[in-house]
């Protein structure tokens, strides 16, 4: 796990971080929610994208409380949830490319009284090539 997201947190240092924070135990929202009780001041976060494997939504359907679309599977290393500053976002994905590594967009921070809301229609499914670190959608 400390080599999957290494290259992400290095790369991080060129940028003003609000808050990051690894997707696991919790899932995505459960992660999210943790980190807006967190803050000093009241926020929310509005997650527009949630990626998931192509398929996986199988697994969803035929394991008992699993909770993907919900946003709260357990993940054994989802990689990094990370809060930057919108007009940095693009370049610092830029970078995560000129890396070999990849990142979305997922949502935003708003003011708000520290809740998390999925859109509907937020699921994104992408498949991977064993040759390649780059998301096929």
């Amino acid at each position: 796990m400390s080599r999957l997201n290494k290259k992400a947190a290095e790369l991080m240092q060129n940028y003003k971080i609000g808050g990051c924070t690894d997707i696991t135990g919790f899932g995505l929202k459960g992660h999210c929610l943790n980190l807006v009780n967190a803050q000093k001041h009241e926020i929310s976060f509005k997650i527009h994208k949630l990626p998931i494997l192509n398929k996986t939504d199988i697994i969803n359907k035929n394991v008992l409380d699993f909770q993907l679309l919900d946003g709260y599977s357990a993940e054994t290393s989802g990689g990094l949830l990370v809060i930057i500053n919108p007009r940095d976002s693009e370049s610092y994905l830029k970078d995560l490319l000129r890396n070999d590594q990849w990142g979305w967009i997922i949502g935003q921070v708003k003011e708000g009284n520290r809740t998390v809301d999925i859109a509907e229609n937020a699921i994104i499914e992408y498949a991977t090539d064993c040759n390649s670190s780059k998301p096929k959608f």
